[in-house]
C-alpha cells in the first residue's frame, strides 16, 4: 500500500507541477504579448514639430494661394509640403504632397480644412459650441477678415490624431465658416484668409 501511494502521489506531485508550469508559461506569454500589444499602440517617431515650424519662413518660400470664386475667399498655404486635395466648394481639404519627408505623419505636416454651411441651425458661434462642448475646448476670440471669430481646440481622439488641431470659426450673412488647422501655423492661416 506505501508503494501505491506513493506512486499516487509522485503522479499528483508531477501532474500539479504540469500545471503550475504550464500556468506560468501561459501567464508569461500573455505578459509578453500584452506589452507588444502596448507598444504597437503606441504612434511612431515622427516630427515633433511642424515642417512650417522646423524650417520658420523657408516652410512658407513656396505659398500658395487657393481662391473659392462661389463664397468669394481666398487663403494662403505652405506649397512646399502641401497641396489642395478637394475644391468642393463647400469643403476644401489641404493636405501633405508628395514633397512631404518620408517619416512625416499626416499631422507633422499639416493640414487644413475649409468648410462652409449655408444657413446653419443656429444663430451664433456661441450656440454652435454650446451644441457641440464635448468635442471642442474654447481657446479665444479674434477676427479673421474682420469677422467675429471663435477659436476652439479640438480634443483629440486618439492617440494618431493631431494634437495642436484648432477650430476656427465664423458666421458672415447666412454663411457659417468653419476653418480647420493641425501642425501649422494657425495664426498665419487666419491672418491671410481674405473675402475677395
Amino acid at each position: 500500500m506505501t508503494k501505491n501511494y506513493m506512486r499516487r502521489n509522485f503522479n499528483e506531485n508531477i501532474i500539479i507541477a504540469t500545471l503550475i508550469l504550464f500556468g506560468g508559461v501561459i501567464i508569461a506569454a500573455s505578459f509578453i504579448f500584452l506589452k507588444r500589444q502596448k507598444q504597437d499602440d503606441q504612434p511612431p517617431p515622427y516630427l515633433d514639430l511642424p515642417i512650417d515650424r522646423q524650417l520658420g519662413e523657408s516652410g512658407w518660400t513656396d505659398i500658395g494661394i487657393y481662391k473659392n470664386k462661389k463664397y468669394g475667399y481666398s487663403f494662403q498655404y505652405p506649397a512646399r509640403y502641401l497641396k489642395v486635395f478637394s475644391e468642393n466648394p463647400e469643403a476644401v481639404w489641404v493636405v501633405q504632397n508628395d514633397s512631404a519627408p518620408p517619416n512625416a505623419s499626416p499631422f507633422s505636416i499639416g493640414l487644413m480644412n475649409v468648410f462652409v454651411s449655408i444657413n446653419p441651425p443656429f444663430s451664433s458661434v456661441d450656440e454652435w459650441l454650446n451644441k457641440d462642448k464635448k468635442s471642442y475646448q474654447f481657446e479665444k476670440r479674434i477676427k479673421i477678415a474682420g469677422y467675429d471669430t471663435l477659436v476652439v481646440i479640438e480634443k483629440p481622439v486618439t492617440p494618431l490624431e493631431c494634437k495642436d488641431k484648432k477650430t476656427a470659426v465664423f458666421i458672415k450673412g447666412n454663411m457659417f465658416f468653419q476653418i480647420e488647422t493641425c501642425s501649422i501655423d494657425h495664426e498665419r492661416v487666419w491672418k491671410n484668409f481674405i473675402f475677395e
